[in-house]
């Protein structure tokens, strides 16, 4: 297939524009992200009805210009500060690439289990798991600090404080 299909993360660029007198730019990857293209999957809701209603129709390195009418812009969705209320949008959009989403079908329980996990440990949840090191570790019900290094705790159950100590 050629398109993107539901559930596909989508790679764009795109430049959002006004339809007004001035045709003012509202936002712009290439400027506004750093070049950085956006990226989304389709059909999560992450992006205005109308833009992901075009994007699932074009092919990669497709260049396309979308006008839509409020109601399939930002009047159901939230809307960027410089956009006003009740606006026509008009989005160049550039349909860098898509991956497909993954195909379980034939798979058994313990292949989708294990590509399940791999998945589920996004580069966010690694980087958390590094920050917070040990306390992902834990049983519950046990105590951990965070950033502090694993290490046998030999006293356990020892009461460290000082309060109790008579002068």
């Amino acid at each position: 297939m050629d398109c993107p299909l539901h559930d596909s993360l989508l790679h764009v660029h795109y430049k959002g524009m006004l339809l007004n007198e001035e045709r003012r730019v509202f936002y712009d990857t290439r400027v506004d992200n750093n070049d950085q293209p956006l990226e989304f999957g389709s059909g999560e809701g992450l992006v205005p009805e109308g833009f992901e209603m075009c994007v699932r129709l074009m092919l990669p390195g497709e260049i396309t210009i979308v006008t839509c009418p409020p109601d399939y812009a930002y009047d159901k969705f939230p809307r960027p500060a410089n956009v006003l209320e009740g606006a026509h949008v008009q989005w160049e959009i550039e349909l860098l690439g898509f991956e497909m989403p993954k195909d379980w079908t034939g798979l058994n329980f313990k292949s989708i289990m294990d590509d399940a996990e791999k998945i589920r440990l996004t580069e966010v949840e690694k980087k958390a798991m590094k920050q917070f090191k040990g306390l992902f570790d834990r049983k519950p019900g046990e105590i951990a600090v965070a950033g502090a290094e694993d290490e046998e705790d030999t006293d356990a159950g020892e009461n460290h404080n000082n309060f109790d100590k008579e002068d």
